[in-house]
């Protein structure tokens, strides 16, 4: 799925490259983001009426049911081209959001949190397939890191925020946050309308609908990538309620953890994605990120066990490492999921590929929280076990993969054509 960038014109008379124009939408739109998941517990469960096993709830089921429609959005954007896709995901995700305005209890949170959720979730496959539309085939895993990197930023400043909002914690605040949130996502789908499409590549007949779930080693591997992304989960869910039950770190460290990562991603995650990334490249890269990660989680039981000043600079080491994982792996899983990928089965597999991202965020509270909460350091050394073995399994994995005929096909094809389908015309979406 291809097209050659045209240029968008900016008031000076210049041109602004397409991935530019994006990148600065992604910013806008996930610093709505990052404000939003900064105080969405909090406003539901003080202003909303939820419990908070009922907010979990809720939550979790978004999550899951983006499980379910990311393979058919996927091929839908195989179909009907990944832009017009992600613009009515994005008018749907900001309408749900603007719905949290109205809820009261229980059942009026469930159908608009699944909404929400399942949209913001299923997105992540559609945009990385528009994303590599734009780029020519070579530069696809770099575009990405570039989208990443303002993502990073975007969110962060939403956090800081998100942050500002809850100190206020006034009613009046939380709406004004909520609908810039509405906004941000409005003018995002803007953005996206103005930008070039790209053309769907010819599907082959000769494959059935859903053939990437009868793609065992690729999904082996999205699986073994959804182990490692609960990574992700750890500043969010275990780091916090781990230094409260289990540390005498000030409170602030968690908080000064995440913005920790979202600096540090943003200045390095581009410069990793346009090393090699190559299939056997990325393989490496996936199982050296993986022993990271596992040395991030024994850092983290090691503040457990120090006290005082010298804890927080553990904690701070553990949020270097942490972050310098998620740099490497998010750049290397992208190489490999672009590089074992059929070109005309983009939108499906690039699916399957985020649903990991998906599921962790669904499973960490089941898998993390109790580990960490409840076993204690030895939890932390489990997922750490756990972490390593997932990056092991994908070299065994990456190597079945390649061997697959499709893949090869595709890897001929890239070889004679590196820069990808011609231009569409007007009328592609």
């Amino acid at each position: 799925m291809r097209t050659r960038p045209t240029a968008t014109p900016n008031r000076r008379g210049g041109s602004t490259s397409p991935l530019r124009v994006l990148a600065a939408g992604q910013a806008i739109t996930s610093a709505g983001d990052g404000a939003w998941l900064t105080v969405w517990t909090i406003y539901l469960t003080r202003f909303g009426g939820l419990s908070a096993s009922e907010f979990a709830v809720g939550a979790t089921a978004g999550g899951a049911l983006a499980l379910l429609i990311g393979v058919p959005l996927g091929r839908l954007a195989d179909r009907l081209g990944p832009r017009r896709i992600l613009v009515a995901l994005t008018l749907v995700s900001g309408i749900a959001l603007a719905a949290f305005l109205g809820v009261r209890n229980f059942w009026t949170f469930l159908p608009v949190a699944l909404v929400a959720n399942a949209c913001d979730k299923a997105r992540v496959g559609v945009f990385q397939v528009y994303v590599m539309g734009l780029a020519g085939r070579r530069e696809r895993v770099a575009a990405l890191g570039k989208q990443q990197a303002a993502r990073s930023v975007g969110f962060t400043l939403g956090g800081a925020l998100g942050g500002v909002v809850l100190a206020l914690g006034s009613l009046p605040a939380f709406v004004v946050l909520i609908l810039a949130n509405f906004t941000t996502n409005i003018l995002y789908a803007v953005i996206l309308l103005r930008l070039p499409p790209t053309v769907p590549p010819a599907r082959d007949s000769a494959h059935r609908s859903t053939r990437v779930l009868r793609d065992v080693p690729f999904v082996s591997i999205a699986v073994a990538g959804g182990v490692l992304t609960l990574g992700w989960s750890l500043l969010s869910t275990g780091v916090p309620l781990w230094m409260t039950h289990h540390t005498d770190v000030p409170p602030w460290t968690a908080g000064a953890l995440v913005v920790l990562n979202g600096v540090l991603v943003a200045l390095l995650q581009a410069r990793a994605a346009r090393a090699d990334n190559s299939r056997r490249t990325a393989t490496r890269k996936v199982l050296s990120s993986a022993v990271v990660l596992g040395v991030a989680c024994v850092l983290f039981a090691l503040t457990g066990v120090v006290h005082g000043r010298v804890a927080v600079l553990v904690a701070l080491v553990a949020g270097c490492v942490h972050a310098g994982e998620e740099v490497i792996f998010v750049a290397a899983f992208w190489g490999l999921s672009v590089a074992l990928m059929p070109e005309d089965a983009a939108g499906e597999y690039q699916s399957v590929a985020s649903v990991g991202t998906a599921a962790a965020s669904v499973l960490a509270p089941l898998v993390v929280v109790p580990l960490v909460v409840g076993v204690g350091a030895t939890g932390w050394v489990l997922l750490a076990g756990v972490f390593v073995l997932a990056g092991a399994a994908t070299v065994p994995l990456s190597a079945w993969a390649a061997g697959r005929p499709s893949h090869q096909e595709t890897a001929h094809t890239a070889v004679e054509n590196p820069d990808g389908p011609p231009r569409p015309s007007a009328g592609a979406c």
